[in-house]
């Protein structure tokens, strides 16, 4: 095995150009068969088995980036027709690979400036939505029905003052409830009302077996202050299996037959007290009433005032921007709800409701112990990912 140099002169490489590259006014057949057949090393195969040294030094040329064939190849490239040769001196002849399509979103996107993330303690214009907030509104909200019973012709009055707005949703209501009512409410909601004594549950319903009597006898007596109650009944509820703890449900009472004008004041007025062992709220079943509700706070960061109130919100949202499993929630459910924008967009507008409010209440030592409950409109009407 031989190694055989380029031999040419300077003035022959000039005139036939750098190794392997076809001068551009040279024919296909002749720029192609010298850029095949010129080389820097070749290697003369004068035996059918060449030795291992010979082997071994074509394997390191070839390492090194020389070029290198056998005798028998370049016999083969001398004796092809010039026709078979490919022609590669035109940028015409090259394939053409097509781009990728990019979406318009995507497109969007690369042509926007860099998003960034607002200050998580600033709730200038926030929370966004509050208006629609149901836990931060009160009972007998403007306007107040037309008809009202006449306090002076009551035979069993009850306080008219105002309350914070109860809140359960439609499944929460029906919580444990027998599969005869509650497909019977299923199929017509507005037929129905829920009444829902203060402190119900298993061990309510035990002590207070005709606690429905004493509810249907209450409302009645409206009729006496000037009101079209209809003709109303309210029945007990039948678990649909054996409650658990003292405050499992079924929690509600079931009224049907009550008139219009019976209803908006019942729902109007939401909650009855009219003695120590009487007192309930009166609520629609809604079947598009979501809670807000996320969860309660407790600690040294529950405090009085804004400031503390924006710090505690600023290290929420903050953590909840960048937490990984917060964020593809998000992205999922608001590109399904068809929300337009960049991942970190979608996250920063679903925390834009987040509210806290400040509740009052004792431990069960009597010392004081305030809560922050942190509220949200939910960015998802479906059960299952509300849930998440």
């Amino acid at each position: 095995m031989t190694f055989e140099c380029d031999k040419r002169t300077p003035e022959e490489k000039e005139q036939r150009g750098p190794d392997h590259i076809s001068p551009p006014l040279a024919s296909a057949s002749t720029s192609a068969h010298q850029a095949h057949t010129c080389s820097k090393f070749t290697v003369s195969d004068n035996s059918r088995f060449p030795s291992p040294d010979a082997a071994h030094t074509a394997k390191r040329l070839r390492r090194e980036g020389a070029s290198v064939t056998t005798a028998s190849d370049r016999h083969d490239c001398e004796s092809a027709e010039p026709d078979d040769l490919p022609t590669i001196d035109e940028i015409e002849s090259c394939p053409e690979i097509p781009l990728p399509q990019c979406t318009l979103a995507q497109q969007a996107a690369m042509n926007s400036p860099p998003f960034m993330y607002p200050d998580p303690a600033d709730m200038t214009g926030l929370p966004a939505m509050k208006d629609q907030n149901p836990h931060i509104q009160e009972s007998q909200p403007e306007p107040a029905p037309t008809v009202v019973p006449d306090v002076d012709k009551l035979t069993m009055p009850f306080t008219f003052a105002i309350y914070p707005r109860i809140v359960i949703p439609f499944g929460a209501l029906l919580n444990n409830l027998s599969e005869a009512q509650t497909s019977e409410i299923k199929a017509n909601p507005a037929g129905f009302l829920a009444i829902v004594p203060h402190g119900t549950g298993r061990l309510f319903y035990q002590e207070h077996k005709h606690a429905n009597c004493k509810a249907l006898a209450f409302i009645k007596t409206f009729a006496a202050a000037g009101m079209n109650i209809g003709d109303i009944d309210i029945a007990l509820p039948i678990p649909h299996h054996k409650p658990k703890s003292d405050f499992d449900g079924p929690w509600l009472m079931i009224m049907t037959g009550a008139s219009e004008e019976l209803t908006k004041f019942l729902t109007w007025h939401q909650m009855f007290v009219v003695n120590r062992k009487l007192s309930f709220h009166a609520l629609r079943f809604d079947p598009d009433l979501d809670s807000w509700v996320i969860m309660t706070i407790s600690g040294d960061a529950v405090r009085e005032g804004d400031n503390a109130k924006c710090a505690a919100m600023g290290v929420i949202k903050k953590k909840l921007w960048h937490y990984p499993r917060f964020r593809a929630l998000c992205n999922d459910i608001m590109t399904a709800e068809g929300v337009t924008g960049t991942i970190d967009q979608r996250v920063v507008r679903a925390t834009d409701t987040f509210d806290l409010t400040l509740i009052h209440t004792d431990d069960q030592h009597g010392v004081s112990t305030p809560l922050y409950q942190l509220t949200a409109k939910p960015i998802t009407r479906v059960a299952r990912l509300h849930r998440k």
